[in-house]
């Protein structure tokens, strides 16, 4: 009983803290980057997520657009030791550029990215990223567009995971190729 309330105290500051979810909006498409874990150890190795909302009408491009269109491109600032995986991009849907078939997202789109912590990490961790790409629409010229999104992770004795970001995490991953 003494370990498991020890256990409790140790543990209760990570387990109430709140996961940052900056959304931020580029041209008709919200971005947002998220973490399947709210409390990381050193050395663990977890999964991030750049969430697209797309407005309706608009698109984004794969990581192969086909004939025309700029894939969504990623850009790192982690602390140091942090390393980054490749990226994990969903299974395209078929969008058009004017008269031009394309491969994009339209929907709800996760590009997955898993990330590893070095042996030594600060209490707090953030993770930034800037997202550049491209996005269309039937009804107005495409342009391309930057954004910049966050997120604090705490680090802790264990790991531990934000539910609903897992849910969601895992829901993606079954739509990778």
């Amino acid at each position: 009983m003494k370990i498991l309330i020890l256990l409790f105290l140790t543990l209760s500051p990570y387990l109430f803290s709140q996961e940052k979810y900056d959304a931020v909006k580029m041209n008709g498409v919200k971005v947002a980057l998220l973490s399947e874990c709210k409390v990381i150890k050193p050395k663990d190795t977890f999964t991030v997520a750049v969430h697209l909302q797309h407005f309706d009408g608009f698109h984004t491009y794969w990581k192969n657009p086909g004939m025309v269109g700029f894939p969504t491109q990623l850009k790192w600032s982690l602390p140091p030791g942090f390393k980054v995986g490749k990226t994990q991009w969903q299974v395209p849907e078929r969008a058009k550029m004017l008269k031009y078939n394309c491969h994009g997202y339209k929907k709800e789109t996760f590009l997955l990215v898993d990330i590893t912590a070095p042996a030594e990490i600060p209490e707090s961790i953030s993770l930034k990223v800037n997202i550049g790409g491209m996005s269309c629409s039937a009804k107005s010229c495409c342009s391309i567009g930057f954004a910049d999104s966050a997120l604090t992770i705490k680090r802790g004795p264990v790991t531990i995971f934000n539910k609903a970001n897992q849910k969601m995490i895992a829901s993606a991953r079954d739509r990778l190729p």
